[in-house]
C-alpha cells in the first residue's frame, strides 16, 4: 500500500499542477464516509502493507475551511479501518522537511485525531482528541483533550503508534491503532456512527502549516470546548470464520444513584437467524450478584440492537462490577462482557451532607477545626457537579475516590478531629472564598520528613494557563521532596490570576496555615508561564506576603485581551526583595525580547536581581541540573540550615 500512496502522491503532483484538488474517493452514503470493517487485525508497523483494498481521504483543508493545493511541500494521505477491538488508521506523508521535537509532540511535526460524539459534521463537546508524534522520548501517544479538559489522565499503553520514513522520497507512513474501550462510550455495533477528524501539524522553523479532514479552527484552543468531526458510518458484515455471533454491550452511564434505572444496550452480529437467545445481566458486589435481569430473544440474521432496563433501587454506596451474558446455542460458551459502575445511595449522601452543616454549626473552639470543614465540604460539591453534569461514559475513579476520602475526613470530624489527611504527600483542600463564599481547590504537599522545627521554605507555585493545580505540584514535589508546597487553582484556569484569580491566591495561603505549621518569613512565590505574570502581579502588589519571587518563562503582563496591569509600573515595589528570573533564549511562546524591558526597568532603579538566560532552551524545557540551582538559590536566600 505503500507504493499505491507514494503513486498517487506523484501523479496529483506532477499532472495536477497547482490545481485545487478534491478529496481522495471514499464510499459516501447519505452523506457518510463508509467506515470499513477488516476481518483481520492490522500488524502496526508503520509498513501499510495490508492497507491495499482500504479507501484513501487527502487531508487538504486548513482549519479556516480552504483548500490546500498539493505540493511537495506537505501532502498528506490518511485512511481509516476498525475490528471490534480496534480504529485503525494510515497516514503517508510528502514533505520537504520532518521537524521532530525533542521536548514533545506539540512542538514537532505530527498529527491529532479526533473523535466526536455528533456524527453530522457539528461541533460537540463530547469528544476524545489524540496526538501522535516522533519525539526525543521516542514515539509519543497521548490523550491531549477529553471532552474539553486538556491532558486527563490515561495510560496509552494499548494504544499501537509505528512510523517509517523514506529518506530517498522524503515519505513519511504512520500506522494506529485504538482500542475501543480508550473511546468510551462509543461502539460501532451499538451506535453505528461517529464524527472522525485528522489534523496535521507540519513545522518548519516558527512556521506551521495545518491540515485537516474536515475545517475545524478549534481543533485544539483553551477558548472552545468543542470540536469538529467529519460524519463516519461503521458498516457491519457478517462475523468472520466459524464464529456465530459477535458482540457488544454498553451501559447508559458508568454512574448513577441508586433511585435511578439503567439502560443496557446489546449489539448482536448473527450470522444466522438464532431462537430463544437468553441475555441477562448481574450486578455484582466482589462474588455476591446482587441484581439480575434476564431477557429470551430471537435474534435475525445480521445486526441486532436489545435492551434492557437495569433497576438499582436499595443498593448501597460503592463501585460494582455489571456482568453481561449471551447464551446462543447450547454447544458454545456465552458472549460474556463486563463493566464497572459507581453507585450513589442517596439517602446516604444526604445524612452525610447534613451531619456536615451541623459540624459547621456546633464545631470546636479550634479554628484549624473549623478551617478544615471546607475540606470536606468540597468533596461534596465535587461528587454532585459530578453527578450533575459528568458524560455517560466519564471515568469513575476520582469519584470513588472522592467518596472514599468524604467518608474518612466525615468521620474524623465526627470524633472533633479536623478534617485533614494522615498521610504524607499531595492531598487537595479547599478554603471558603470571602468574595463570594465559594468553595477554592489547592493542592498541599506535606513531606514525608518535615520537620517544623528546621527552617524550611514554603513554596507557592502558580499553573500555566489551561491547566489545573494537579500537574503542577506533582511535578514540584519530586524536585523539591523535603519540602511543603501549595499549588492554588486559578479560577477559570487561564484568567491570568488577575481579580478574584489572584485573591485566591493569598486565601489559598491563609487557609494553609490554619491548616497547617508553617513558617510564614519563608515564603516563596513561583509560577511558570501564566503561573510567571501571576508572581510578578501578586508578588508585586502584596510584598509582605513573600520573602521572595521566581519567575519562570514568565512575562511582565498578559496577552491583551485579558486587560492586565503592566507589572513593569509595579517594580519598583520590588526593592529589598528577592528575585529570581529564568527564561529559554528559544521559548516560543513567550519570547524572550518579551522580558526584556522589565529587566532594563529593574536595572535602572537599582534593584537586584538574578536573572538566568537558559541558552537554546523553550518554553520550560530545562535541564534537570537547573533545579538543583534553584534550590541552592533559595537556601542561600533563607539561611537554610540542614
Amino acid at each position: 500500500m505503500k507504493k499505491i500512496f507514494q503513486s498517487c502522491l506523484i501523479f496529483f503532483i506532477f499532472v495536477a499542477g497547482q490545481a485545487s484538488l478534491s478529496p481522495f474517493p471514499l464510499s459516501q452514503n447519505n452523506g457518510q464516509y463508509e467506515l470499513h470493517p477488516i476481518q483481520t487485525p492490522i500488524n502496526i508497523d508503520g509498513c501499510l502493507d495490508e492497507w491495499s483494498s482500504s479507501p484513501s481521504l487527502l487531508i487538504n483543508r486548513t482549519p479556516q475551511g480552504d483548500t490546500v493545493r498539493l505540493s511537495l511541500d506537505i501532502s498528506v494521505l490518511a485512511s481509516f479501518a476498525y475490528d471490534r477491538e480496534f480504529f485503525y488508521a494510515a497516514l503517508t506523508v510528502q514533505d520537504d522537511t520532518f521537524e521532530f521535537s525533542r521536548r514533545g509532540w506539540r512542538y514537532g511535526d505530527g498529527f491529532y485525531l479526533t473523535f466526536v460524539r455528533n456524527a453530522q459534521g457539528k461541533a460537540d463537546s463530547q469528544f476524545y482528541s489524540y496526538g501522535f508524534a516522533f519525539t526525543g522520548q521516542g514515539l509519543e501517544k497521548i490523550l491531549v483533550n477529553r471532552d474539553g479538559t486538556y491532558f486527563p489522565p490515561l495510560k496509552t499503553k494499548e494504544i499501537k503508534f509505528a512510523l517509517q520514513k523514506n529518506q530517498a522520497t522524503n515519505i513519511i507512513t504512520y500506522e494506529v491503532a485504538i482500542p475501543w474501550k480508550y473511546l468510551a462510550p462509543f461502539k460501532p455495533l451499538i451506535h453505528r456512527s461517529l464524527g472522525i477528524n485528522l489534523i496535521y501539524v507540519d513545522r518548519d522553523g516558527q512556521e506551521r502549516t495545518i491540515l485537516q479532514l474536515l475545517p475545524d479552527p478549534d481543533y485544539d484552543t483553551e477558548l472552545s470546548t468543542k470540536r469538529r468531526g467529519a460524519p463516519f458510518e461503521c458498516l457491519i458484515k457478517p462475523p468472520p470464520g466459524e464464529e456465530k455471533l459477535e458482540g457488544q454491550t454498553a451501559l447508559s452511564s458508568t454512574h448513577a444513584f441508586s433511585y435511578q434505572d439503567l439502560e443496557v444496550q446489546f449489539g448482536l452480529n448473527s450470522s444466522q437467524k438464532t431462537k430463544n437467545c437468553l441475555l441477562r445481566t448481574i450486578i455484582y458486589q466482589g462474588n455476591s450478584p446482587l441484581q439480575q435481569v434476564e431477557t429470551r430473544q430471537t435474534l435475525n440474521q445480521g445486526l441486532n440492537l436489545i435492551g434492557q432496563r437495569l433497576p438499582l433501587k436499595g443498593i448501597k454506596t460503592g463501585e460494582y462490577v455489571v456482568v453481561h451474558e449471551v447464551y446462543h446455542q447450547e454447544d458454545k460458551l456465552p458472549l460474556i462482557t463486563q463493566e464497572n459502575i459507581f453507585v450513589i445511595n442517596q439517602d446516604w449522601f444526604a445524612r452525610l451532607k447534613s451531619n456536615l452543616e451541623k459540624f459547621a454549626q456546633n464545631s470546636p473552639s479550634s479554628p484549624q477545626y473549623q478551617a478544615s470543614i471546607s475540606v470536606a465540604e468540597i468533596r461534596c460539591e465535587w461528587i454532585e457537579h459530578f453527578m450533575k453534569t459528568a458524560t455517560s461514559h466519564a471515568p469513575i475513579n476520582k469519584l470513588a475516590t472522592w467518596i472514599e476520602e468524604l467518608v474518612f475526613l466525615h468521620d474524623k470530624l465526627s470524633r472533633g478531629k479536623p478534617a485533614l489527611f494522615d498521610t504524607p504527600g499531595i492531598h487537595r483542600y479547599a478554603h471558603r472564598s470571602h468574595l463570594d463564599g465559594t468553595l477554592q481547590p489547592y493542592s498541599f504537599y506535606w513531606p514525608p520528613s518535615y520537620n517544623p522545627q528546621k527552617n524550611l521554605p514554603l513554596l507557592v507555585v502558580l499553573h500555566g494557563s489551561g491547566v489545573d493545580e494537579a500537574g503542577i505540584i506533582n511535578y514540584y514535589s519530586k524536585l523539591f521532596p523535603e519540602w511543603p508546597i501549595l499549588a492554588p487553582q486559578a479560577r477559570g484556569l487561564s484568567d491570568w490570576y488577575l481579580g478574584s484569580s489572584g485573591e485566591d491566591v493569598l486565601e489559598c495561603l491563609a487557609h494553609a496555615r490554619q491548616l497547617f505549621s508553617l513558617d510564614e518569613n519563608s515564603t516563596f512565590l513561583v509560577g511558570f508561564s501564566m503561573g510567571g505574570y501571576g508572581v510578578w502581579r501578586i508578588g508585586l502588589l502584596h510584598p509582605e506576603k513573600f520573602r521572595g519571587l521566581i519567575i519562570i518563562s514568565g512575562d511582565f503582563q498578559p496577552p491583551a485581551y485579558k486587560k492586565g496591569e503592566n507589572m513593569i509600573n509595579c517594580l519598583h515595589k520590588a526593592q529589598g526583595k528577592p528575585i529570581l528570573i529564568i527564561h529559554g533564549t528559544k521559548d516560543k511562546a513567550i519570547p524572550i525580547t518579551n522580558i526584556y524591558p522589565g529587566l532594563e526597568k529593574l536595572r535602572s532603579l537599582n534593584i537586584p536581581f538574578d536573572y538566568w538566560e537558559i541558552k537554546d532552551a523553550g518554553h520550560g524545557n530545562f535541564k534537570p541540573e537547573l533545579w538543583e540551582k534553584v534550590k541552592a538559590w533559595i537556601k542561600q536566600k533563607i539561611n537554610y540550615l540542614p
